[in-house]
C-alpha cells in the first residue's frame, strides 16, 4: 500500500510511505503566493489552491490512501480558517475525482497518539516525535505530516498488514 499524509497549509507538511519497500520520504510544499512589489502585482489567493493541485498531481498514480489532518479550531482569525478548509478541500476533490481514498484525522487525535495529551503545542510533538521514532522534520509542517502517517499506520483497519515490521528511517538515513 502507499499512503501520503498532508498537514495542509501554506507550507504544508507530507509523507510518502511503500509498504512494499518499507520506505519513507517526506517534506513540504510551499503554497504561499506572491505578494505585491512594487514591479509586480501579488498573485491572486487562489493561486495557492492551484500549486496544492499540482504538488498532489505528482502522486495521482503512485497512492493508493491520502490520510490528512483535518481542521481544528483557530486562534489566527477568519483568513486562516478559511484557506485551511480550502485546502481540505482541494485534497478532497482531487482524490474523489482520481478514485483515491481519503481519511480526514482530527489534530487532537493525532497529539494524543504521539504525546498522550490532546492539547500539545507544536514544539512538544516535535520533540516526542523525535524521541519516539528519531525523525526530525525540516519543520513543524513536515513532523505533523509523518506524526499523521504513524497515526496511520498504526489504526486504520487498511494498513493493519502493512504494519510496520521495521522502523521507519529517518529521512537523512534513506
Amino acid at each position: 500500500m502507499k499512503v501520503l499524509s498532508i498537514d495542509p497549509g501554506q507550507t504544508s507538511g507530507w509523507c510518502y510511505y511503500r509498504s512494499d519497500e518499507g520506505s519513507i520520504i517526506s517534506g513540504t510544499w510551499d503554497l504561499k503566493v506572491m505578494s505585491a512589489t512594487k514591479k509586480r502585482v501579488a498573485e491572486p489567493k487562489h493561486h495557492r489552491l492551484v500549486k496544492l493541485w499540482k504538488c498532489l498531481s505528482e502522486y495521482v498514480t503512485t497512492v493508493d490512501l491520502v490520510v490528512v489532518e483535518g481542521a481544528q479550531s483557530f486562534k489566527r482569525g477568519l483568513a486562516a480558517v478559511e484557506s485551511s478548509h480550502k485546502f481540505r478541500g482541494v485534497i478532497e476533490l482531487f482524490c474523489g475525482l482520481h478514485g483515491i481514498e481519503i481519511i480526514m484525522v482530527q489534530p487532537a487525535d493525532v497529539k494524543r497518539f504521539v504525546t498522550g495529551d490532546s492539547v500539545a503545542d507544536k514544539d512538544r510533538m516535535s520533540v516526542t516525535v523525535f524521541s519516539r521514532w528519531g525523525f526530525k522534520g525540516s519543520d513543524d509542517n513536515e513532523c505533523d505530516s509523518y506524526a499523521v502517517m504513524r497515526w496511520a499506520l498504526e489504526f486504520l483497519p487498511q494498513l493493519k498488514d502493512c504494519w510496520l515490521r521495521r522502523p521507519l528511517p529517518n529521512k537523512n538515513e534513506a
